[in-house]
């Protein structure tokens, strides 16, 4: 069985922050895969895990958490950059 989480944001900084954030991509936990796209002011991120443990529910928690954190920081820092 595979949970799915996704998100949607709206930002004027899309392209920008999906371009930073797939750099991140690699070395995933296995069963894990990681989607994200640029919606023209928009980013999507698909987070979709295999259930093998009771420990992939926390560790697909945790991986979104730390997404959203990247995007939180990408977005404030092209703020005041602007």
């Amino acid at each position: 069985m595979y949970v799915k989480v996704r998100l949607e944001l709206v930002t004027p900084f899309s392209k920008e922050i999906v371009d930073s954030l797939k750099a991140d991509n690699i070395d995933l936990p296995h069963g894990m895969k990681i989607e994200m796209r640029n919606l023209e002011g928009k980013v999507e991120v698909c987070v979709e895990v295999e259930l093998v443990d009771p420990k992939s529910v926390l560790t697909l928690r945790n991986t979104v958490d730390e997404i959203l954190e990247h995007i939180e920081l990408v977005d404030n820092v092209l703020k005041r950059s602007t």
